[in-house]
């Protein structure tokens, strides 16, 4: 009998947040056929129903769970993605046709007048949807594959203070994961616009658009009054990094 294969260390970057993966499965000898491609003498694997697979199959067997999750229960992974228990349920069918339209194919990027893939940047006046939208935008992506992050700018701002008392911790800790994730939301950007909050706005927005990463903001804001109120090179590289969709309506908490 062989050792035990840990799958888990193949797939770590696609950990799955439910069930869905055996991702650790008791090992099979190797004069077993493989159930996929009838192959012998390779290192195997049981997966959870008692087939036995080679390595090269089990790996594409558990990303078709990891897609079939995705697809099926895109819940947990938003909930993974952390985005607030308020929005999980939030859906494109929830918008209107302008607004479905305005933030482009379900699981795809808008684009840019110069045809390049843009995030959103959401901006206009409290309480008229934009965090719902953004979530409903965010479940098609991560039904297409994408892994998301979300984060509220406040929290992270909060966290990144928090840090500087606390021992082993710090500014880049906290900010490693919003720095490279493949996907980032920040939610309410400009709400809290300090020297410091500034500060953090342009290094992480810079550190994302030199890298080229999918990046997505909400906020009261416009690219304009970011400028005036805080710093004109955070609107710039928003405008960078994204494509401004003002977002009308009333305030939907007082109708």
């Amino acid at each position: 009998m062989t050792e035990p294969v840990e799958l888990g260390k193949v797939l770590s970057d696609l950990a799955c947040p439910t069930q869905a993966c055996t991702m650790k499965a008791p090992s099979a000898s190797e004069s077993e056929r493989c159930a996929d491609c009838g192959a012998t003498g390779r290192p195997k694997y049981r997966d959870r129903m008692g087939r036995s697979r080679c390595l090269g199959c089990g790996l594409k067997y558990e990303k078709r769970l990891i897609v079939r999750s995705r697809r099926e229960n895109p819940v947990a992974w938003l909930r993974r993605a952390s985005v607030p228990r308020r929005f999980l349920s939030a859906t494109v069918d929830d918008l209107t046709a302008d607004q479905r339209d305005a933030i482009g194919p379900p699981g795809g990027l808008p684009v840019g007048d110069d045809g390049r893939p843009r995030g959103l940047f959401i901006y206009g006046a409290v309480g008229t949807g934009k965090t719902h939208a953004l979530a409903a935008f965010l479940r098609e992506r991560v039904i297409a594959g994408a892994d998301v992050h979300w984060a509220d700018w406040r929290d992270l701002l909060a966290s990144v203070r928090a840090s500087y008392g606390e021992p082993g911790a710090s500014e880049g800790h906290v900010l490693s994961g919003p720095f490279s994730v493949e996907v980032l939301v920040i939610d309410d950007v400009g709400v809290v616009m300090s020297e410091h909050a500034t500060r953090i706005a342009d290094h992480l927005l810079r550190k994302r658009y030199n890298a080229q990463l999918e990046t997505h903001v909400t906020s009261n804001l416009s690219l304009s009054d970011i400028a005036t109120q805080a710093d004109a090179r955070i609107a710039s590289v928003l405008r960078g990094l994204c494509l401004p969709i003002q977002w009308g309506g009333v305030d939907r908490r007082l109708a």
